[in-house]
């Protein structure tokens, strides 16, 4: 069975079971008014309300120097990841030395800088000492897919919204007249963090098509990636009309951070920045955009949902062909090697999803949002019944054979 026979299948399943089973101006949100009580006390052990963990979080000092105090500690965390630090630091964990900040192409990590390979891709920033905190964080209930982030030094790398005027919001606002004030700015801002990832995946599918020629792709593979490109132009207007409506005024990205963000990696790198974005991004985000398109009743959501899901359905058997293209390549087997564990860590990360549902109000369902319990259910399935077979079908053929796209 091909992937898109498997994407397919899974998406109708989803999509099937799904059927069965201060003032805002117009649509509008704001930003909220902080923690629910009680965050402050779960450092000595209360109870955590719904999407509000205890992990891990970092700050960098030069080596040689002292971890800073808890209190003075301003915590970070790495990787395509939405926890947000909510101010709050319990505790000193450790601290440990000589680090680089490696990105895998998906977020990344700290590794020894004695022991880490120099390829100028990956290896961000000069080395340093790194302490470890435990501190209280948000994760919203309805964050995004990551899809293809574009990242650096292991960060996703988004513009900033101005409002006013952009020329970016397109499609025709939802009607919300039925949501509550706090359920408006719920599903507002989660459309405009998809508005704000979709547009950051402009450039991120721009870094994969050098990529591809620096590798000496053939021409189907550059032609998909560029219209992939031009199609995350029009998933990010759709979304930045969606939030524009809810917010209730036009809303749009300013400039792009600059700074460096492609590099020259290995063929190993290249094939893991591509699993990690693609192959397992763009597959994961379609099946999200069908769960979310099988609740959705505003006609304007699903009049989005349903192009995001086709076009990101195309963009990771896109990913899943360059893949196939990619392996062509490995003459030593070095990329198998690295990208069966790079499959068996997120596999970890896909299939464990808590279950738990956050508090949560219905009518939001109808704009977008999902259940947590349901949303992390179809995403272990994608896992189960497409990237995992589809990775098994690949990693078991010839080493070297004639691509065809």
């Amino acid at each position: 069975m091909q992937f898109e026979q498997r994407l397919a299948m899974t998406v109708a399943s989803v999509i099937g079971l799904a059927l069965m089973g201060g003032q805002l101006a117009a649509c509008g949100g704001d930003d909220g008014d902080g923690g629910p009580p009680g965050i402050d006390g779960l450092c000595d052990g209360g109870a955590a309300p719904a999407n509000y963990p205890l992990a891990t979080g970092y700050v960098e000092i030069p080596l040689g120097t002292t971890c800073p105090d808890v209190v003075d500690a301003e915590l970070w965390v790495n990787g395509c990841t939405f926890l947000e630090w909510q101010q709050i630091t319990c505790g000193f964990e450790g601290v440990t030395l000589n680090q680089v900040y490696v990105d895998d192409g998906y977020g990344g990590g700290y590794q020894d800088a004695e022991t880490t390979p120099d390829t100028g891709y990956f290896v961000a920033g000069d080395p340093v000492d790194v302490c470890a905190y435990e501190g209280v964080f948000y994760l919203p209930p309805n964050h995004a897919v990551c899809g293809r982030p574009l990242l650096r030094d292991g960060a996703m790398v988004l513009a900033n919204i101005q409002p006013g005027p952009s020329g970016w919001p397109a499609g025709a606002p939802a009607v919300c007249s039925e949501l509550s004030e706090d359920e408006r700015a719920l599903v507002a801002d989660y459309w405009m963090d998809c508005a704000t990832m979709e547009h950051a995946s402009v450039a991120s599918f721009s870094h994969f098509a050098l990529d591809l020629m620096r590798l000496g792709a053939p021409p189907e593979l550059l032609r998909g990636a560029h219209h992939a490109a031009l199609d995350e132009i029009e998933h990010a207007r759709l979304c930045f009309g969606l939030a524009s409506g809810y917010h209730g005024q036009p809303l749009g990205p300013g400039p792009l951070p600059a700074g460096p963000v492609v590099g020259s990696g290995s063929l190993v790198e290249v094939a893991e920045a591509l699993v990690r974005e693609g192959c397992i991004g763009e597959t994961l985000a379609a099946v999200d955009a069908a769960a979310r398109l099988a609740v959705a009743k505003d006609t304007s959501v699903r009049a989005a949902l349903e192009i995001i899901l086709k076009d990101e359905s195309a963009h990771a058997a896109l990913a899943w062909r360059s893949l196939k293209w990619i392996l062509t390549l490995d003459t030593d087997g070095a990329v198998r090697e690295r990208l069966t564990q790079v499959f068996f860590e997120e596999r970890q990360r896909w299939t464990s999803i808590p279950e738990q549902d956050a508090s949560f109000p219905s009518a939001v369902l109808a704009h977008g949002l999902l259940e947590t319990s349901s949303r992390a259910h179809d995403l272990s399935r994608a896992w189960r019944e497409v990237i995992e077979p589809s990775w098994a079908a690949l990693a078991a053929s010839p080493k070297a054979t004639a691509f065809q796209a």
